[in-house]
């Protein structure tokens, strides 16, 4: 019979099998272990399913217009987040960060083409605030009004050719401030459409300028010019100036710019000093046409027409010549006008003007 002792496992066997050989116990040569869990990361959370919010915002208003600054802060707040949560969206966020760096270069190259224009590019101004090449939507009555100024492409009112300062201390009075303006518009507007084929007879050539001491105190002295349209019917900019021309271009306007004299409304007979006038003037423009095409050595394919056009021009001469002797009776005066007018060289001006690349027919 066996004790009670004798029946209880002895020390250091194991609980499990209590006839196991006893367990050697740790390896003197290995240095202990510590416990499992020292130092132990804590555990990842969850990974988060599905886009994120901010890049799915950030996209939807880089696409609206003006809210590029809320494009940047959502995009950039996602790129931030996708970090850390593991989700979806890198390539919203960065589409709504582009689109929102877009709008703000935009935003920029507006700002900065307003100060150099002195003035917003489109909206309300007014005259005084105009600058050259835009487009406005009617007419001024004062340098003082209000108006929109639109894109040229749109039907419009009016195109300013240019703007320049008026000289003088004192209002010398509006006749004589008018009178300047025009001169110096029409140097400007001469300037600004090089080519007379290209207005449209319906056009008119105005300026805007102060009609008062107040009005020449507060708007530095300024004169606008422009070409406008009754009708609103202009669509498209006007200018074609010598910053676009080429050599031969250039040369051929210049001689050929006095020869659109419009005749006089009245009869010969009613107002003979009118047609007087007329036939001097076309009398100037023909020998200035003349003398400058004679004296350029044009290009060799355009020489034959331009000698075809050189006779031409030269027989208007003859006849606005003969316009000026006043033919005793009033029937041959009529007739010798009436050869004054036609104008034959249009055709060989057309032709010369095609080798050129310039309008072949007027507006």
């Amino acid at each position: 019979m066996k004790s009670e002792k004798s029946s209880a496992p002895e020390a250091g066997r194991s609980g499990a099998d209590p006839w196991a050989p006893p367990d050697p116990g740790p390896d003197p040569d290995q240095p202990p272990r510590p416990p499992q869990d020292w130092h132990a990361e804590p555990p990842l959370p969850a990974a988060a399913s599905g886009s994120n919010r901010f890049a799915i915002a950030s996209l939807v208003t880089g696409l609206l217009c003006c809210v590029w600054p809320l494009a940047l802060g959502f995009g950039i707040t996602a790129l931030i987040q996708l970090r850390r949560r593991g989700q979806r969206g890198k390539a919203l966020a960065v589409a709504g960060v582009v689109l929102g760096g877009l709008g703000l270069c935009a935003t920029v190259v507006g700002g900065v083409t307003a100060l150099l224009l002195g003035g917003s590019v489109f909206g309300s101004v007014k005259v005084s605030a105009l600058r050259t090449g835009q487009c406005f939507d009617r007419a001024p009555k004062l340098m003082t009004d209000r108006f929109l100024v639109v894109p040229c492409g749109q039907p419009h009112f009016g195109e300013v050719t240019g703007t320049t300062e008026l000289f003088g201390d004192h209002f010398p009075g509006r006749d004589a401030v008018s009178t300047m303006a025009a001169k110096l518009c029409g140097t400007m507007t001469v300037s600004y459409a090089a080519d007379p084929w290209g207005v449209p007879a319906r056009l008119r050539r105005v300026h805007f300028a102060a009609g008062d001491q107040t009005a020449w105190d507060r708007d530095p002295h300024l004169a606008v010019c422009a070409f406008v349209d009754d009708s609103a019917r202009m669509r498209g900019s006007l200018r074609f100036d010598s910053s676009t021309l080429t050599h031969d271009q250039n040369a051929y306007l210049d001689a050929t710019r006095h020869l659109d004299w419009k005749s006089p409304t009245d009869s010969p007979g009613t107002d003979p000093a009118a047609w007087h006038d007329w036939a001097q003037q076309r009398v100037y423009g023909l020998t200035y046409a003349l003398l400058e095409l004679r004296a350029r050595t044009w290009p060799g394919g355009t020489a034959p027409a331009m000698e075809d056009l050189e006779r031409a021009l030269q027989r208007e001469l003859d006849s606005a010549k003969a316009v000026l002797a006043w033919p005793p009776t009033g029937a041959e005066r009529d007739a010798k006008v009436a050869d004054a007018q036609a104008t034959p060289s249009l055709e060989d001006q057309a032709a010369v003007r095609q080798l050129l690349s310039l309008r072949t027919r007027p507006s």
